[in-house]
């Protein structure tokens, strides 16, 4: 995607932790699984950048939420989602 656009990509987001697999949980469950299990990678700097996020499968929106509350919290300005797939109706 990045030399095509001309846009950066790179990998900011990792996982703290083994939590459970979400793609079964419920919404509350997920959200609740989900609110602390990101940070960004050591050693990028996301501070007063605008984000691209992309996920591969959107469920409840949780994963997305999660990560760019993680962004946010180490100085992203702004962080834009963008989904493959939806698993809603």
């Amino acid at each position: 995607m990045g030399p095509k656009t001309r846009l950066h990509v790179a990998t900011c987001v990792t996982t703290n932790s083994a939590d459970r697999f979400a793609g079964r949980l419920a919404r509350k469950e997920r959200q609740s699984n989900l609110k602390a299990a990101f940070t960004v990678v050591a050693g990028k700097t996301v501070k007063d950048c605008r984000l691209l996020l992309v996920d591969d499968v959107y469920t409840t929106g949780a994963t997305l939420q999660a990560c760019a509350a993680a962004l946010k919290r180490n100085g992203a300005v702004e962080v834009t989602g963008l989904v493959i797939a939806s698993s809603r109706n």
